[in-house]
C-alpha cells in the first residue's frame, strides 16, 4: 500500500525535471535590458533614424540636389508649387528642404560614429589584450604609447590633422576603391568621401586608448584563472587562448565601452563639421547644418531647433543605451 503511494510521487517528480527550462545568457541580458525603459526607447529611436537615413533616397520629400532660392527660409509644411511637394520642416538659405538634408546628413554622421567606434574598440581591445596577456616589456612599451596618446588634447589635434590632411591629399594617399566604397555608402562625391575617411582615421587614432586600458585590466584579472591555466597546460597557443577563452570573458565591458565610443565619435564628427574642418558643403551632415543654422539664426529662428533636436536625441540615446547595457551585463546586479 505504501509503495503504491510513493511511486506516483517519484514518477511525477521525474516527469517535471525535463520540463524545467534554463534561461540562456542572451535571454537573461535581453530581459534585464528591457527593464531599462529609456534604453529600450533610445534603441527604437536610433533604429528608426538609422533606417530612415539608409532609405533616404526613397523616403526624402525632395532630391538631395534640389534647391530653389525663391523658397528660402520657408516655414513648416510649405507647399512647393511647381511639383506639389511639401517642405515639412521648412527650407534653408538656398531653398533646400531641411528634412531631406537631415536624412542624408544622418547617413553621414551616424556612419562616421559607427565606423570610428568599431575601429577604436577593435584596436583598443587588441592592444589591451596583448599588453595584459604578455605583460613585461611588451606591456610597458604599449602602455607608454597609450599614456602619450592619452595626453594629447583631442580637439586641437583633430582640427590640425583634419585641416592638413584635407588641404593636401598627397599626405594621405588613399586607394581608389576605398573612396568609391564611401561614395556608394554615403551617397556623396569623391571629395566628401575622402573627408569622411580622414575624419574616421583621425578619430580612431585618438580614440582607442580608453578601451585599451579597460581591456588590459580585465585581461590581467582573467589570465590567471584556472580554466586559462588548464588550457595553457594542455598546449593551447597564445592566440587561441586570447581569442577563445580570455576575450569572450571580457567582452561585456567592451560592449558598454563601444556605446560610449559611439557617443564620443558622434559628438566629435558633429563638432568638426560645425567648425568647418569636417565634411563640407554641399554634402549634408548634422554638424555643417548646425553651422548654417547658426549663421542664419535671425532669418530662420526655428532652423537651429530643427537641426539641434536630432543631435540632442541621438546623444542622449547613445548614453541611455550604454547605461542599459551596463546594467544588463553586470552579473553583480539582480534584476
Amino acid at each position: 500500500m505504501a509503495s503504491s503511494t510513493v511511486q506516483p510521487r517519484a514518477s511525477r517528480a521525474s516527469d517535471a525535471r525535463p520540463n524545467m527550462k534554463t534561461e540562456s545568457q542572451t535571454a537573461l541580458v535581453w530581459r534585464r535590458f528591457r527593464k531599462h525603459r529609456l534604453a529600450v526607447i533610445s534603441m527604437v529611436l536610433l533604429t528608426l533614424i538609422f533606417l530612415l537615413s539608409l532609405f533616404a533616397p526613397l523616403v526624402a520629400p525632395f532630391k538631395i540636389d534640389h534647391l530653389d532660392p525663391t523658397y528660402k527660409f520657408v516655414p513648416f509644411m510649405t507647399v512647393y508649387k511647381p511639383t506639389g511637394q511639401v517642405y515639412i520642416f521648412g527650407s534653408d538659405q538656398l531653398g533646400r528642404d531641411l528634412l531631406t538634408r537631415l536624412l542624408y546628413g544622418a547617413r553621414v554622421t551616424l556612419s562616421v560614429a559607427v565606423l570610428v567606434a568599431s575601429l577604436s574598440c577593435a584596436v583598443g581591445a587588441l592592444i589591451g589584450a596583448v599588453a595584459g596577456y604578455y605583460r613585461g616589456i611588451i606591456d610597458t612599451a604599449l602602455m607608454r604609447v597609450l599614456d602619450f596618446t592619452s595626453g594629447i588634447p583631442d580637439l586641437p589635434v583633430l582640427l590640425i590633422l583634419a585641416s592638413i590632411l584635407l588641404t593636401d591629399p598627397k599626405l594621405l594617399p588613399l586607394p581608389d576603391f576605398v573612396t568609391r566604397i564611401f561614395e556608394a555608402l554615403l551617397l556623396v562625391r569623391e571629395r566628401e568621401a575622402r573627408s569622411v575617411v580622414v575624419i574616421v582615421l583621425v578619430l580612431t587614432i585618438l580614440g582607442w586608448t580608453g578601451v585599451a586600458r579597460l581591456t588590459r585590466g580585465m585581461v590581467l584579472a582573467v589570465r590567471e584563472a584556472d580554466y586559462v591555466t588548464a588550457s595553457r597546460s594542455l598546449g593551447m597557443g597564445d592566440t587561441s587562448l586570447i581569442l577563445r577563452h580570455i576575450m569572450p570573458n571580457v567582452l561585456a565591458p567592451i560592449i558598454v565601452a563601444f556605446t560610449q565610443s559611439l557617443a564620443g565619435a558622434f559628438a566629435a564628427e558633429t563638432a568638426l563639421s560645425f567648425l568647418g574642418f569636417g565634411v563640407q558643403e554641399p554634402a549634408a551632415t548634422w554638424g555643417n547644418m548646425m553651422s548654417i543654422a547658426q549663421n542664419n539664426i535671425f532669418e530662420n529662428r526655428v532652423m537651429p531647433l530643427v537641426v539641434g533636436l536630432p543631435i540632442l536625441i541621438c546623444s542622449l540615446a547613445f548614453n541611455f543605451i550604454g547605461d542599459g547595457l551596463r546594467d544588463a551585463l553586470d552579473p553583480r546586479l539582480k534584476m
